[in-house]
């Protein structure tokens, strides 16, 4: 399909750029839970200037709002922003526009929620769209799982689902499922105290897991919805899984989380 002699449509236009735009390196970097991550102003980057040089024009809006507050086991509350979006390719030179539905989920305990959620809507919606890579080694799928190699900063991805390890001894346990929700407080492990996640739903629960944390850590910088699972053994409940429903990356140009305080540390209630 053409739209005139010789001019390529929007659809061979859009290949066009999924062809030119690589690996995204992750140049971004939490210094409190040390993680790196591709950032928004990166991808944007790439992306903008394949589109532009094609003419073609990228069109996000808003089409709903959806806030809910929620409020963690401190009393703390925060906003709980889900978006109904969507996204809109135009050729300048054809007038041809494809338009697609999207999603966006914010949370954030001031007035961010809303800006967490439409950036992190637009950021996964051109690197799915467009595939594309992000990470600095493109060797390190390839490599013998024995290994040993630094491992890369983690992103917690759709479907994917992070397992405690099992005991030494496993006595008989029983399993419980959670509804859609999201990480609202994590409290990283110390000394001999397990990492603490609070939850959406108000639940809370514990883990020495250091999987289950790095995950945990991504989903609450990111706000992405979740599932998890959390296992009875004798008289405590411990998380069990963590599910990312979509992909999990934090976002780059907002506020980076502060560490916890040491009156916050001493009142974990892990």
């Amino acid at each position: 399909m053409s739209t005139g002699e010789g001019s390529p449509s929007l659809v061979a236009k859009l290949a066009q750029v999924m062809a030119a735009v690589q690996r995204i390196p992750k140049r971004g970097h939490n210094d409190f839970h040390k993680y790196d991550y591709a950032t928004e102003a990166d991808i944007a980057q790439a992306i903008r200037d394949e589109l532009a040089q094609r003419s073609i024009a990228f069109l996000p809006s808003v089409e709903s709002v959806q806030r809910e507050v929620i409020t963690n086991e401190r009393g703390k509350q925060s906003g709980l922003v889900t978006l109904a979006m969507t996204m809109t390719f135009i050729d300048g030179e054809s007038g041809q526009e494809i338009t697609r539905y999207w999603a966006g989920h914010g949370v954030d305990p001031s007035d961010k929620a809303l800006y967490k959620a439409i950036t992190g809507g637009v950021k996964y919606f051109l690197l799915k769209t467009f595939m594309i890579p992000t990470g600095d080694d493109p060797e390190q799928e390839t490599k013998a799982p024995d290994a040993p190699a630094r491992q890369p900063a983690k992103t917690a991805s759709k479907g994917a689902t992070a397992k405690a390890k099992p005991a030494a001894t496993t006595p008989a346990q029983s399993t419980t499922a959670s509804a859609v929700t999201v990480v609202t407080k994590v409290w990283p492990k110390r000394e001999n105290k397990p990492c603490g996640v609070v939850f959406g739903d108000g639940e809370k629960y514990s883990t020495f897991d250091d999987e289950l944390q790095a995950v945990a850590l991504l989903l609450e910088r990111s706000g992405a919805p979740c599932r998890y699972t959390t296992q009875q053994n004798g008289r405590f409940t411990n998380l069990a899984t963590l599910t990312a429903l979509v992909d999990a990356d934090p976002d780059d140009d907002l506020d980076e989380p502060p560490p916890p305080t040491d009156d916050e540390l001493d009142s974990i209630p892990f």
